[in-house]
C-alpha cells in the first residue's frame, strides 16, 4: 500500500509518522504500521494477509494526527484469467433504432496466441440507468412513475474460430415499461478445453426508445423551491432522438393533484401511476402540444383554494416514452402557513465566460446589477480567501476581470456579494444579494510524464532492465509495480492516477455570514439559511498447524518510492519467474504538487510454452486428467516432447511422457489420467516440454483434501481405585 500525503500549506514537520491499520471484513484490526520515513510525502506500506484469512472487503486506514483517510481492499480467494476477452459491438451505444447489431468475441492467451475453437458464453444483464443529453442540463428524461426489472438473457453459447473470434446477431427487446435510458452489462466467459475459463464484465447504454421527452420545471420563489398559487409557471420540454439531437415531437402533457397517502407512498412510484389509471382521477390539466426543433413550453397554474404535490407527465406519443416531475404549490407570501418566500429572492445569478480556466488566463464576470451599487468580489478556495476586491456596480450588467493564478487551482470559487443603494425602489429585490459561481483552474506544471522503457516481449525466468524516466526532464517520486494482467482484468483494474485525485472538484472551505438581518430595515435575508455549497462527499481452530499448497503464485513485482532528478534515468532490474502471460508494467509519481502516472502492458512468453491445469482442490481417490498445453510459438519448433511428474500423490495411469508434432505455429492439448492417492496433503506436479534447445516449465501445488467433516470418538469407562483399563484404539481416518 502507498500513501500520498500532500501537504499544501506546509504545516506538518518533516518525516511525521503515517499510521496505518489494516482491517479485515469483520472489522477487527489485523495489523498496524506507523511509518515516518518517506520520500518526498509518499509512504510505503507493506503488508500480507494468511491462506486462513476471511475474504471479502478488507479496509485500510491511514491516520495523520487527527485526520483520518480509507481505503477499502478486495481479497478473494481466485484464478487470474490466462486469456486475454474482447467484447466488441461496433458502437458506443445500443439502440432500439438498430435493425441490426453485430457482436464479437476475441480472445487470445495472454502471451499472445489465439485461443483457437474454444468454447465461450457471453450473458447480458439490462438494468434501469440514467438519461442524460450533453446539451441538456436541467431537463429529466426518466419517467419517476416507473421502474424496470432487471433482465438477463444468453447473448451467445458456441464455439470461437480458428483465430479465437466469433460473431453474433443482437436482439433485445426491453418492453415499453423502461423509465428512459437502460444499462447493458455483459460477462463473456472463455472456456479452455481443460475446462479451466476466464472471464470479463464490460457494460453499454441500451437505448430502448427512439425519441425521449424531457421535462424542466422553474424554481420555485418559495420554501423549498415552491411554486406559488395564482401565477402561471412555464414549464419547458425538449424533445430529442437516442443521440441528443433536437427534433419536431408530438406530446402529451397531464398535470396531476396526488395525496399524500400511506397506501401508496409507502410502496414505489409505480403505484402513483396505477393508482390515478385505476381509479380514473382526472387531470387537472392536459393538453397535446408539438415542439419545434426540440423545444417546447407548458404553461402551468393553481389556483386558491388549491395547494399542495402535483405530478407532471410529458409522453411522446410516437415512440413510448415518458417522463415526469413532481412539484409543490403553495399560497404565496405565508398567506396559508408561515412560510418565508423570500429566501431565494436574495440569489444572485451571475455568470463567468468560461468554465475550465488555465493559470494565467482572465476570467471575466458578468453579473446583473442596479447603477451607484457596490460588489465584494470575493475569490475563494477549499481552504481560504484567495482575494477580496470592491467594485462599483452599473446599471444592467457589470463585467469584471480577474486573472487565475495557481493558488486557485484545481477550485475556485467566486463569491459576490452586491448591496444595492438602500430604500431604493427601481427593483422589487432585495438590498443586499449574493452567489457563488466555482470555477476550474488547471495547472500545466502540475502534470508529470512518467516513460517507461521495456523489451517489447519478456522471457520467462529472465532478469530484464525497465528503464523510468520523466518526458519533460522535471523531478519526480515514484513507485514501480510490474502485475500480472489476468489478475487485473478480473476486477478491470485502472493504473492509480493521483492527478486526477488531487486535481478533482473541491469543496469550498470558506464559510460566510453578515449581520444585514439586524442592522437595516430594508428588505435583507439571512444568508446562513440558504447558502449550503458542497464538495464531494466504500477452541482449536479448526485446520491449525497444517500444510497447505500455494495454489497460484502471483506474477507481482512492486518496488519504490525512489526519487529521480530531472533529466536522469533510473534503471530496474526485474526478476521474472517462471511465468506465461502478460503484464502491466504502472509507474506512479508525485512531486511537489505534481503528479502523474504511465504503464505499459507487455507479454511474458518464449518459443515454447506449456500450461497445466487443475481443479482447485483434489480429494483422496479421486479419478483425474491432468490437461496440458503446448503452445509453439515460432516455426523452428516442431517436435515437442512433454513429461510430467508427481510427487506420491499422484500415479499415472497411462504413462508419464507424451509427444506433438508442429507442422506451423500454434497449440495443442495431450492429457494425462493419473489417480490420487488415498491420503491427505498436498500434490506437486512439474510439467516439462522440451524441443531442441528450447524448455519450458510448468508446476503445480494442489490441496488434497477430505470433503467429510472431522469425526471425534470417544471412549469412555468407570475405573475403580488401583484398577487399570486397557483399550484398542481403532484409527478410522485417512492418512494425513
Amino acid at each position: 500500500l502507498s500513501f500520498m500525503l500532500e501537504d499544501r500549506e506546509k504545516i506538518l514537520p518533516l518525516n511525521h509518522p503515517v499510521v496505518m491499520e489494516l482491517r479485515n471484513p469483520n472489522g477487527v484490526v489485523v495489523q498496524k504500521i506507523v511509518r515516518s520515513k518517506n520520500v518526498n510525502g509518499l509512504y510505503d506500506f507493506r503488508t500480507a494477509t494468511l491462506s486462513e484469512d476471511p475474504t471479502g472487503y478488507w479496509s485500510a486506514k491511514f491516520m495523520v494526527g487527527s485526520r483520518e483517510y480509507y481505503h477499502s481492499i478486495r481479497v478473494e480467494t481466485i484464478k487470474p484469467n490466462r486469456l486475454k476477452l474482447y467484447l466488441d459491438f461496433g458502437k458506443d451505444k445500443l439502440s432500439a433504432l438498430d435493425e441490426s447489431t453485430v457482436g464479437k468475441i476475441s480472445a487470445k492467451w495472454l502471451h499472445g496466441a489465439p485461443a483457437r475453437e474454444l468454447n465461450s458464453i457471453v450473458e447480458m444483464t439490462l438494468n434501469g440507468g440514467y438519461t442524460e443529453f450533453e446539451n441538456y442540463k436541467g431537463y429529466n428524461f426518466d419517467n419517476p412513475t416507473r421502474t424496470f426489472s432487471a433482465q438477463q438473457m444468453t447473448l451467445f453459447d458456441g464455439q470461437l474460430d480458428e483465430n479465437g473470434e466469433a460473431t453474433f446477431d443482437v436482439k433485445i427487446n426491453a418492453g415499453q415499461n423502461a423509465p428512459g435510458m437502460l444499462k447493458a452489462f455483459f460477462t463473456t466467459r472463455v472456456f479452455e478445453k481443460g475446462g479451466d475459463f476466464s472471464i470479463d464484465n464490460s457494460s453499454l447504454t441500451y437505448s430502448p426508445y427512439t425519441h425521449y421527452v424531457g421535462i424542466k420545471v422553474p424554481e420555485g420563489t418559495g420554501y423549498n423551491n415552491q411554486l406559488e398559487t395564482g401565477k402561471d409557471h412555464m414549464i419547458e420540454f425538449a424533445t430529442v432522438d437516442a443521440n441528443g439531437k433536437p427534433c419536431s415531437r408530438k406530446i402529451e402533457i397531464k398535470a396531476y393533484k396526488i395525496e399524500n397517502h400511506w397506501w401508496w407512498d409507502s410502496y414505489n412510484n409505480n403505484d402513483i401511476m396505477a393508482f390515478i389509471n385505476n381509479n380514473g382521477i382526472v387531470p387537472h390539466q392536459s393538453k397535446t402540444i408539438t415542439s419545434s426543433n426540440g423545444k417546447a413550453k407548458f404553461e402551468f397554474r393553481v389556483n386558491k383554494p388549491l395547494w399542495g404535490n402535483f405530478l407532471i407527465i410529458a409522453k411522446d406519443l410516437q415512440s413510448g416514452h415518458s417522463t415526469g416531475s413532481q412539484v409543490y404549490v403553495d399560497w404565496p407570501n405565508g398567506s396559508r402557513e408561515n412560510v418565508n418566500t423570500k429566501e431565494n429572492a436574495t440569489m444572485l445569478t451571475f455568470s463567468t465566460d468560461k468554465k475550465t480556466y488555465k493559470v494565467g488566463e482572465q476570467v471575466k464576470l458578468t453579473i446583473p446589477s442596479t447603477a451607484e451599487g457596490r460588489a465584494l468580489v470575493s475569490i475563494e478556495s477549499g481552504t481560504r480567501v484567495i482575494s477580496k476586491t470592491c467594485i462599483d456596480t452599473k446599471s444592467g450588467e457589470t463585467d469584471y476581470t480577474f486573472t487565475s493564478t495557481e493558488e486557485m487551482a484545481p477550485t475556485a470559487y467566486v463569491n459576490i456579494t452586491l448591496v444595492q443603494p438602500h430604500a431604493q425602489v427601481k427593483n422589487d429585490l432585495p438590498i443586499r444579494l449574493y452567489g457563488i459561481v466555482p470555477i476550474s483552474v488547471e495547472n500545466e506544471d502540475s502534470h508529470l510524464t512518467p516513460v517507461i522503457k521495456s523489451p517489447e516481449v519478456l522471457k520467462p525466468e529472465s532478469t530484464p532492465t525497465i528503464t523510468v524516466s520523466e518526458k519533460d526532464g522535471k523531478d519526480m517520486t515514484y513507485t514501480l509495480a510490474i502485475v500480472d494482467e489476468g489478475l487485473l482484468d478480473l476486477t478491470v483494474f485502472k493504473t492509480p492516477d493521483p492527478w486526477s485525485f488531487f486535481y478533482s472538484r473541491e469543496g469550498l472551505g470558506v464559510k460566510t455570514w453578515d449581520v444585514y438581518d439586524n442592522v437595516l430595515g430594508a428588505y435583507a435575508v439571512k444568508m446562513d439559511e440558504l447558502l449550503a455549497i458542497g464538495g464531494d462527499g466504500e477452541a482449536l481452530k479448526d485446520g491449525e498447524g497444517e500444510i497447505k499448497a500455494n495454489r497460484f503464485k502471483p506474477m507481482v513485482y512492486f518496488a519504490g518510492p525512489f526519487k529521480l532528478k530531472g533529466g536522469q534515468k533510473a534503471n530496474h532490474k526485474v526478476k521474472i519467474p517462471n511465468y506465461v502471460g502478460s503484464v502491466r508494467i504502472m509507474v506512479v509519481a508525485g512531486e511537489n504538487r505534481a503528479y502523474g502516472n504511465a504503464e505499459k502492458t507487455v507479454p511474458v512468453r518464449s518459443p515454447l510454452m506449456v500450461l497445466a491445469t487443475l481443479p482447485r482442490v483434489l480429494g483422496p481417490g479421486e479419478e483425474i486428467e491432468l490437461p496440458v498445453n503446448v503452445f509453439a510459438m515460432e516455426k523452428h519448433v516442431k517436435n515437442v516432447s512433454i513429461e510430467v511428474k508427481g510427487n506420491d500423490m499422484f500415479t499415472f495411469k497411462n504413462g508419464k511422457s507424451r509427444s506433438l508434432k508442429f507442422n506451423k505455429p500454434g497449440d495443442e492439448v495431450v492429457n494425462f489420467p493419473a489417480l490420487i492417492a488415498n491420503k491427505l496433503g498436498v500434490g506437486r506436479v512439474t510439467v516439462i516440454a522440451k524441443s531442441g534447445k528450447e524448455i519450458a516449465k510448468h508446476e503445480i501445488e494442489i490441496d488434497v483434501r477430505s470433503s467429510n467433516p472431522k469425526i471425534i470418538d470417544a471412549y469412555e469407562t468407570v475405573l475403580d481405585p488401583g484398577k487399570q483399563w486397557n483399550t484398542s484404539v481403532a484409527f478410522n481416518g485417512i492418512k494425513g
